[in-house]
């Protein structure tokens, strides 16, 4: 595994290994990307749907608040390079969808590194 492969993270998953993941049909995870419950993107704008992990786990976890790096960073008085650098660190956890190329950075994560650090502002 070269180093440039080390960083990509993991391979997002296509629309129908969500359907079997899930045990749905495929007209089913295309529903759900058409109204929007699931994110998902196609590379060139043609073939397969692809939906990435940090969408997947938004998708289960529905009740899960994410934030963006830039709602962190106001939230913590710090420059949004700031907290992106710290996302893509690990230091702050987070999940990159690579289709739109948001980061989502789950508020448990963000509140566990205030309980840690006593207040991160």
């Amino acid at each position: 595994m070269t180093e440039e492969t080390k960083n990509l993270g993991p391979a997002p998953m296509k629309s129908a290994d969500v359907a079997r993941r899930y045990r749905v049909t495929l007209d089913t995870v295309s529903r759900w990307i058409r109204e929007g419950k699931l994110n998902a993107f196609r590379p060139g704008g043609v073939g397969p749907w692809y939906v990435a992990v940090g969408d997947l786990v938004a998708f289960e976890n529905p009740d899960a608040s994410f934030l963006s790096p830039e709602e962190v960073a106001k939230r913590w008085v710090k420059d949004v390079e700031t907290v992106r650098r710290w996302c893509r660190s690990g230091v702050l956890k987070s999940f990159k969808t690579p289709g739109a190329g948001r980061v989502l950075i789950p508020l448990a994560a963000v509140e566990q590194m205030e309980r840690r650090q006593g207040g991160v502002g």
